[in-house]
């Protein structure tokens, strides 16, 4: 999800949010198109999972394509529209669940039956008893089964307690222009079970270059002021470093690369890839153009680049590397020595060259290696290694020539050193 601030994963809003929903719309595999059918709905939650109930009858489309595959997506939404009323900003707000799961038969005899039904009239505010026994022969309920891994809330307007959860009456409220505060969720490390399967592709990517041996020792080593050229290759590139002699303490690098628009600006918060947000988002899995992956660990920590993919408005990428929470864990560079960053074919695994990050002696926290930039249909690296001692991304924006266009810069905490580590 791009907007990772609006996810809602804690299964009690998502609980409350439920109750909330009047259809559920089932998501199915087709032949040529997806198949979606609205539904009523019942839900239980037990044993740690979501279970929606849905009736139908005894033969149908959506029967025939649950024969053939059983995974499903329930959807849920819900949306306000107050447009003569401007509230904190919006003139509209709305809340949907996501749940992926598998669908099944629940047999006439089977015990859960009736509670499934059940369920399905309190959804209705409907007493039980209201259920037409003549109905039963020529009806059946089925069950879609969720782990709660799969399930998944978004809201506009921020939803962080129960009480969050129901639309505001912005009818009757004082008038009110102060945006919410949404500091908190910016920074907040969220799991979307979404792009996990939106991306099954980018998973196979990760688990291949996690398996990739790259070499510490490279023919070609760039320092500061040269430029490499490279082509228009799929480019791999690792992060290596050592701890000083001595140096007992935990450290963690990462890398990020900030994807600029034409001409070098830096215009929204999703044109950063780095360990919070790890896949730029330029579209499905099938266009994307940068992934990030590792642990903040030696060799792990690398920057996956489909340069052949970069899309035209786009003419710079930037690469930047930052020792992690170091302003509170009193660090810096000069705890690292043999900091190296190695760029390989991905498709080939051959080396193409390694840029010497040599400011690991001062007293600075992270290191603008270079720009990536469009040199006519072909790509170079320009290199840098500039040091800076605050980690401040405004900073770095402007210091080192990039003018940034982000609305939601400063919402955002200015310091990529507090986020927390996934």
């Amino acid at each position: 999800m791009r907007r990772y601030e609006c996810l809602i994963r804690d299964p009690k809003l998502i609980e409350k949010m439920l109750n909330v929903f009047d259809v559920a719309f089932l998501g199915m595999f087709d032949e040529e198109y997806p198949y979606v059918v609205p539904l009523n709905f019942g839900y239980d939650i037990k044993d740690g999972k979501l279970f929606i109930y849905v009736h139908c009858a005894l033969t149908g489309h959506k029967l025939e394509l649950m024969k053939r595959n059983p995974n499903v997506c329930a959807s849920f939404a819900k949306f306000q529209n107050h447009p003569d009323v401007l509230y904190k900003g919006h003139i509209h707000d709305h809340r949907s669940v996501m749940a992926f799961g598998k669908m099944s038969l629940i047999p006439k005899r089977d015990i859960r039956w009736f509670p499934a039904a059940h369920r399905l009239l309190d959804q209705y505010n409907r007493r039980h008893d209201q259920y037409r026994p003549e109905r039963i022969p020529i009806m059946d309920m089925y069950v879609i089964e969720c782990d709660w891994d799969n399930v998944y809330g978004k809201s506009e307007m921020p939803v962080r307690t129960i009480k969050d959860v129901p639309f505001v009456d912005v009818a009757n409220m004082p008038r009110d222009l102060t945006p919410y505060d949404r500091r908190d969720l910016y920074a907040k490390r969220v799991d979307d079970p979404w792009e996990r399967r939106k991306k099954i592709k980018e998973i196979a990517i990760v688990e291949k270059m996690r398996k990739s041996i790259v070499s510490e020792k490279t023919a070609e080593l760039f320092k500061k002021g040269e430029k490499i050229q490279f082509g228009t290759r799929n480019v791999m590139v690792s992060l290596f470093w050592k701890q000083e002699p001595g140096c007992n303490e935990e450290i963690e690098c990462n890398l990020m690369a900030f994807v600029l628009r034409k001409p070098g600006v830096l215009k929204e918060r999703w044109d950063v890839v780095f360990y919070n947000q790890p896949v730029h988002d330029s579209g499905y899995w099938q266009d994307t153009m940068v992934i990030h992956t590792g642990e903040g660990n030696s060799g792990d920590e690398r920057l996956l680049i489909y340069f052949p993919k970069v899309k035209p408005k786009y003419d710079s990428i930037v690469v930047l590397f930052s020792i992690y929470d170091a302003a509170n864990r009193n660090q810096n560079l000069s705890l690292l020595k043999n900091v190296k960053l190695i760029a390989t074919d991905y498709d080939t695994n051959g080396e193409l060259f390694a840029v010497d990050i040599n400011e690991h002696e001062t007293d600075k926290r992270s290191v603008f290696i270079g720009r990536f930039y469009r040199n006519g249909n072909e790509w170079e690296l320009n290199v840098s290694n500039r040091a800076d001692p605050e980690n401040n991304v405004v900073m770095l924006s402007t210091q080192f020539g990039i003018r940034q266009d982000w609305r939601h810069i400063k919402s955002l905490t200015p310091k990529w050193g507090k986020l927390p580590k996934p």
